[in-house]
């Protein structure tokens, strides 16, 4: 039979014990909590500084925005003709650029997947031509 001093001293231990663990997986708890923060703080970092880059960009003199606008929206743009979907695409895309707002007060802004584009098609050159504005009529 457990005498009282036993029983006690197992009791005692046990709730140390559960005392320990909670403890622990307090710590726990916070150390992955601090951890997610950081992360989801650095993705937000690295959203705007990628966002503001290409809007430097793009603000350089000399670049040809329509020719990105037409890539990322996807349409191909005809020569000679200025379609709806050309003037929709130079439209958004200098929204979007600028940040402005429509009549409910939301701001236009490139998606994650947009900047992704964007950032493939300066970095990797893509655009086959007219990535710059031809500096006079000779050069066109």
């Amino acid at each position: 039979m457990i005498n009282e001093d036993k029983l006690a001293k197992i009791i005692t231990e046990s709730i140390d014990n559960a005392l320990n663990e909670m403890r622990l997986k307090e710590q726990i708890k916070s150390i992955v909590k601090e951890c997610v923060e950081q992360i989801i703080n650095e993705g937000s970092k690295k959203k705007k500084s990628s966002s503001s880059e290409i809007k430097r960009f793009f603000d350089k003199p000399g670049i040809n925005n329509a020719q990105y606008a037409y890539k990322l929206a996807g349409v191909n743009p005809r020569h000679g003709k200025d379609t709806p979907e050309m003037k929709n695409a130079r439209s958004l895309f200098a929204k979007k650029k600028s940040g402005f707002t429509d009549k409910f007060g939301n701001k236009y802004k490139f998606t994650p997947k947009e900047l992704n584009r964007l950032t493939s098609l300066i970095s990797n050159n893509r655009l086959s031509e007219g990535a710059e504005k031809p500096k006079n009529k000779k050069d066109k």
